[in-house]
């Protein structure tokens, strides 16, 4: 998963108007796949179908709230080795990742 630092002064922030601006820049297919094109930071498509299902029916939260985390703390680490990939699975609650 692509990782990302948060500037608590808006540093890397774009302000929209409204979630629905939000939303439509957030998904634009261009910015998608410069945000997910390296191999090692590959997200399940099950994972990104659960996240917008998520978001979706949290819809009025959002609306309200300008900072809001959903917090997925079981998933898996996978590292390179000599006998191949390792892949460990992993529950940590809170573990900071950027979507």
């Amino acid at each position: 998963m692509p990782v990302f630092f948060h500037c608590p002064c808006g540093g890397f922030q774009v302000e929209h108007e409204g979630i629905e601006g939000r939303l439509t820049y957030r998904s634009q297919p261009k910015r998608m796949e410069k945000r997910f094109s390296h191999g090692d930071d590959a997200v399940a498509v099950s994972f990104v179908k659960r996240l917008k299902r998520t978001a979706r029916e949290c819809r009025p939260l959002l609306e309200r709230n300008k900072f809001v985390a959903f917090d997925y703390p079981k998933g898996y680490v996978e590292r390179p080795n000599a006998q191949g990939l390792h892949v460990q699975e992993t529950f940590h609650q809170f573990w900071g990742r950027g979507v």
